[in-house]
């Protein structure tokens, strides 16, 4: 018997594909990492990995494979819970380095960051829990 795979499942595999490959293009260094220095070999390393995983995790996603559901929200947990951290540490060196007091313009981004983060990483794990979008997925 097979099994149909939802639009809302597919569009999350291509995203999750998508980022992964991001991930691994030299373009993501040199946007996101344009300082090279001693930490750089672990950075790349964790982010290699990490775009691979999500690459991995995409393609068992469109194959409806239930291992692929539980690495997305793991991978989905981590990257809410690491993006909520560094945007925090954000908000503190901004906090830190400003003059007067209250948020200002970046402040106000960051925590706009952590919120769209979080709601967003609670929402791929709500989708990826419903009973419809559960059934989907094969051992």
């Amino acid at each position: 018997m097979s099994k149909s795979r939802s639009t809302g499942v597919t569009v999350l595999a291509i995203l999750l594909i998508a980022l992964g490959t991001f991930r691994l293009s030299p373009l993501f260094f040199r946007v996101f990492h344009p300082v090279w220095g001693a930490r750089t070999v672990p950075l790349l390393a964790y982010v290699t990995l990490y775009g691979l995983v999500t690459i991995i995790a995409g393609i068992g996603i469109l194959k409806l494979k239930s291992w692929a559901r539980i690495a997305t929200m793991i991978l989905v947990a981590e990257s809410t819970i690491r993006g909520a951290v560094g945007s925090i540490a954000d908000v503190h060196r901004i906090f830190a380095r400003a003059q007067s007091p209250g948020l200002g313009a970046a402040g106000v981004l960051a925590i706009g960051a952590i919120i769209l983060l979080g709601l967003l990483g609670v929402g791929i794990i709500y989708f990826l829990t419903r009973p419809g979008v559960r059934g989907q997925f094969s051992r």
